[in-house]
């Protein structure tokens, strides 16, 4: 009885291969993706942008000795 060898990969486990190489990427890319979801700062665009939030600032008027939390939150949240 006479050993055979395989030589190289069977289709098989290239595929396999290929496939949990693909999970790992998405995986990755996924995570990647949500981070730079969370980290993103609000830019301005332009000079109307610019002025629209000079305006609402002018037009909150909050003084400085306000402790109130909920007015701050309240104008926080409509900006």
């Amino acid at each position: 009885m006479s050993l055979v060898y395989q030589r190289g990969f069977s289709a098989v486990e290239v595929v396999m291969a290929v496939f949990i190489a693909a999970a790992i990427g998405v995986v990755g890319y996924l995570a990647y993706d949500r981070t730079q979801e969370t980290n993103k700062t609000p830019t301005v665009s332009g000079t109307k942008d610019l002025d629209v939030a000079n305006k609402t600032l002018e037009d909150t008027n909050l003084d400085a000795s306000t402790t109130d939390t909920t007015e701050l939150d309240s104008e926080l949240n409509n900006f």
